[in-house]
């Protein structure tokens, strides 16, 4: 009788704090506003990097990562 009160009692305070009101992190959600200039974008990959040198690199995984950094450091010229 004394171990059923205190499982009981357990899952009492267990269900209640599984319904208390969650606090906002501090990071904020995903997607919350408009993203600043200098944020950073996390984006997913098929692969791994092995290397930056598209002359070199024959897997896309490699191709993709470099464009993403190449293509932030050159701009086109739309007169040419």
């Amino acid at each position: 009788m004394k171990i059923t009160r205190i499982v009981v009692a357990a899952l009492a305070v267990v269900l209640l704090a599984g319904c208390a009101k969650k606090e906002k992190e501090a990071g904020g959600a995903a997607g919350s506003g408009a993203p600043a200039i200098g944020d950073a974008i996390v984006q997913g990959s098929i692969g791994d990097v092995s290397g930056f040198l598209t002359a070199v690199t024959s897997d896309s995984a490699s191709h993709t990562a470099a464009g993403y950094v190449f293509n932030g450091l050159v701009r086109y010229d739309k007169d040419l």
